[in-house]
């Protein structure tokens, strides 16, 4: 009986190595500098987000103050042209407690791009 050996060799042709390198390479370098440039932009986008949000702060800190009737605040916003929208909520830990009382709050909320103020007169 004959017998015979198949006989496979694994490896690398270093000639194929020398041209897929630069490939993979120039594919890698592409890779983290698109990752670097989504880093970027968000962190650009994040900083004038929190710029727009801390100016509105400003704003809304210098003309509304502790004590000011909801009407003042809701004439405040409707003279500045801000939208908003008048919410009725439920305290539910005070429904929980044992003094078991139900309490409405009216409560005023700007709405804006990515937060929102809420104002609760007292």
């Amino acid at each position: 009986m004959q017998t015979y050996r198949l006989s496979v060799q694994f490896g690398y042709d270093s000639a194929d190595m020398k041209r897929a390198l630069p490939l993979i390479l120039i594919l890698l370098v592409a890779g983290l500098c698109g990752l670097g440039v989504r880093y970027w932009s968000k962190k650009q986008m994040q900083m004038r987000r929190e710029a727009t949000y801390q100016a509105a702060l400003r704003s809304y800190t210098e003309a509304l103050k502790p004590g000011m009737t909801r009407k003042q605040v809701e004439d405040y916003l409707r003279a500045k042209n801000i939208k908003f929208r008048q919410i009725c909520c439920v305290d539910i830990k005070e429904l929980q407690s044992s003094r078991r009382r139900s309490t409405l709050e009216r409560s005023i909320d700007v709405v804006s791009s990515q937060r929102s103020w809420t104002f609760t007169p007292r």
